[in-house]
């Protein structure tokens, strides 16, 4: 097994953004604010690691309630 198979897919913010369906703009303010979905930055380059958008989604899954 190689190094590079270990790493993590980044996604770049267009890409998170489509498959969100939010605009970049909305990603951009939620790193802002540090409270969007994990990130990391290499300059002006920003990416999101698939395995921590994984555990950032599975924290805001609910389920519903019956009534």
């Amino acid at each position: 097994m190689t190094t590079q198979s270990k790493l993590p897919r980044l996604l770049s913010t267009v890409e998170l953004s489509e498959y969100l369906d939010v605009p970049a703009r909305t990603l951009e303010a939620w790193r802002a604010r540090a409270g969007g979905p994990p990130f990391v930055q290499f300059g002006r380059q920003v990416w999101y690691p698939d395995d921590a958008l994984v555990d950032w989604l599975a924290e805001r899954t609910t389920v519903p309630t019956q009534r």
